[in-house]
């Protein structure tokens, strides 16, 4: 098949997820066919096509060990916790030009770097919840390629923390691959492609794809409340545009939501400060 979007979603939860985004797509897409991956038969009839995993691990290796075996010559693959608000054909056409692309991580991967000291940090990582590739010989191998490169940053990745979300970070191993395989042409994507609710995004233009759980209808209305403008979405804080360019209305509100952030943030800071005071005292007595 020529062209789709690709879904990985293993488990319940992350599968209900991804059926409350694929119908977004097919709103805003309605000529696009679908695709997923899970360890069900049978999901929802917003997919036009389903494909077994037959041995999921119920976390962001599946993705790692499936995407590879997409049906599509051109793939957009999105992450279950999105909604897309827009057009995404312009995507596809970057596929006649490029062979991957993807938006950057906010983190860009300083936080490792020791353990990728050969790559450059002006190469940073690409976000892994968005990727537009196509199936040439080249992309396909890299794809395959991404376990086998998640299972040696496993070896490293405990070091910087042991929760789930830490020791399935696909992101690192794509980036290694990424760089050691200069046959495979790059792109990297605006921002409003892959626009992160919690880690904040830098937005000119409508934010197509918005990423993040929660109430993210609701982060999507306000990102894209004055998509002409130049503006930044942070979490808690909400969109940050410059305010000689916003009505008074929308000054007045930015400045009372980030007080009350502000405030709401020196409240829980100075309760964490009382608690450690009085566990350390207790410890003395």
């Amino acid at each position: 098949m020529e062209r789709g979007v690709v879904y990985v979603a293993t488990g319940e939860g992350c599968r209900q997820e991804a059926i409350r985004s694929a119908k977004t797509v097919k709103r805003h897409n309605p000529s696009i066919d679908i695709a997923i991956f899970t360890e069900m038969p049978e999901v929802d009839p917003v997919f036009d096509l389903t494909f077994l995993i037959e041995k999921p691990e119920f976390s962001a290796i599946d993705k790692v060990k499936n995407l590879w075996r997409t049906p599509f010559h051109k793939s957009i693959y999105i992450d279950a916790d999105t909604i897309i608000t827009g057009d995404l054909l312009p995507l596809f056409d970057l596929l006649d030009r490029v062979d991957f692309a993807g938006v950057h991580e906010t983190a860009r991967g300083f936080w490792y770097k020791e353990f990728q000291s050969e790559i450059p940090e002006a190469f940073g990582e690409l976000n892994a919840g968005m990727m537009v590739f196509k199936a040439t010989p080249a992309v396909i191998g890299l794809l395959k390629d991404w376990h086998g490169a998640y299972l040696e940053t496993s070896k490293w990745l405990s070091r910087f923390g042991t929760d789930k979300w830490m020791l399935t970070n696909d992101q690192p191993a794509m980036r290694h691959l990424l760089y050691h395989r200069p046959e495979v042409k790059l792109w990297v994507l605006p921002t409003e492609y892959n626009a992160l609710r919690h880690y904040g995004t830098y937005l000119w233009g409508k934010a197509i794809v918005v990423h993040g759980r929660g109430n993210i209808e609701a982060v999507a209305e306000r990102m894209n409340r004055n998509p002409d403008l130049e503006r930044g979405f942070f979490q808690g804080m909400g969109v940050i545009a410059d305010f000689n360019r916003i009505p008074f209305r929308q000054v007045l509100e930015t400045v009372l939501r980030v007080n009350a952030c502000a405030l709401l943030n020196v409240r829980d800071r100075m309760k964490n400060m009382v608690k450690r005071w009085f566990q350390k005292g207790q410890g003395k007595s």
